[in-house]
């Protein structure tokens, strides 16, 4: 059942550690980026405070919940930008890179597929680098090379058909970002995401 009222402390942010809150403004930009083009205007403008990005992040988090409360509409897939790899990155890692971090290069890698596919705009998938490497302070590219150096595309192919990401026939869906504040949920072929691998494992930006 959805949740029929949350509760928010913002007296607990104050005992999390820097990672922690890191990996929270992560997801929370994450919101931002895929659903409101204005919220992502004004947080880049004048950065926020952290209160106001958690508020208006679970407000987006709940639009989206209330909409789709079952799942069974597809709109909740937003959710789940830079997940994809950000659990792969994860387990390649043996957990050593956090959720919230995996999430966060797993969004640079969406942008990457996003573009070899013609769905996100080059200038788009910079700005929206530049500012999570500004505002939550996701981890650079190295961190990403870091992790696949010594793994196969097999060994991400293993992990990608494992995870909940894919559709009934195993082939891949991403959610990609078309432009700020709007989304779309893509089948990506294997031939796209391996010919990443080789500027992923360099640490740049194909």
């Amino acid at each position: 059942h959805y949740a029929r009222r949350t509760w928010i402390c913002p007296e607990l942010f104050r005992t999390l550690a820097p990672d922690q809150v890191r990996e929270g403004l992560t997801e929370a930009w994450k919101m931002a980026v895929c659903l409101d083009a204005r919220t992502w205007s004004g947080w880049t403008s004048s950065r926020p405070q952290l209160e106001e990005v958690i508020r208006t992040a679970r407000g987006l988090k709940a639009r989206v919940c209330a909409e789709d409360p079952y799942e069974q509409r597809g709109v909740r897939e937003v959710l789940n930008f830079g997940h994809t790899f950000g659990h792969v990155i994860e387990s390649l890692s043996r957990f050593r890179v956090r959720h919230g971090d995996a999430v966060g290069l797993g969004m640079l890698c969406a942008l990457d597929v996003g573009r070899a596919l013609g769905v996100t705009d080059e200038e788009v998938a910079r700005e929206v680098e530049s500012q999570l490497h500004r505002a939550p302070g996701i981890l650079p590219r190295s961190q990403l090379a870091k992790v696949l150096a010594g793994h196969q595309a097999s060994d991400i192919e293993g992990l990608l058909r494992a995870d909940k990401k894919t559709a009934a026939r195993g082939e891949l869906r991403m959610v990609l970002l078309r432009r700020i504040g709007e989304w779309v949920l893509q089948p990506v072929e294997a031939t796209t995401w391996r010919g990443l691998i080789p500027a992923w494992k360099e640490g740049w930006m194909p």
